[in-house]
């Protein structure tokens, strides 16, 4: 009985952390397209932080730090992103463009020509 009682508790854990995540994104999104930049970014984090890796999170992250010119925080949530979307043009572009508002001319240069590379497949 124990065993069912253990089982049962650790999947509404998992539905419920599941949920929130999906909440946490669509609330950031919500945010996102009224403005509210700070609030999006901050969403986006507590969604990506529920289920690493599962969601774009991290790209909307840097997008609403983009809109923050909060640069350097764009750049992490970006690089994060990209660990596990190394194939991701969107991601690259928006790297390129933030290493050049942060005045890094030769890796933005670097950062656009791989995104405009194809890839191999």
């Amino acid at each position: 009985m124990r065993v069912l009682v253990a089982f049962f508790v650790a999947c509404v854990c998992s539905i419920a952390s599941s949920g929130q995540t999906s909440d946490d994104l669509a609330l950031g999104l919500s945010e996102f397209s009224k403005g509210n930049f700070s609030l999006a970014a901050a969403l986006f984090a507590r969604a990506e932080e529920a289920a690493p890796g599962t969601t774009d999170a991290l790209l909307y992250e840097s997008k609403a730090y983009i809109h923050l010119e909060q640069f350097t925080a764009a750049e992490t949530a970006l690089r994060r992103y990209l660990l596990l979307h190394a194939d991701s043009d969107e991601a690259l572009y928006l790297l390129g463009y933030i290493l050049h508002r942060q005045g890094k001319p030769a890796e933005s240069l670097q950062t656009y020509t791989l995104a405009d590379m194809p890839m191999p497949g």
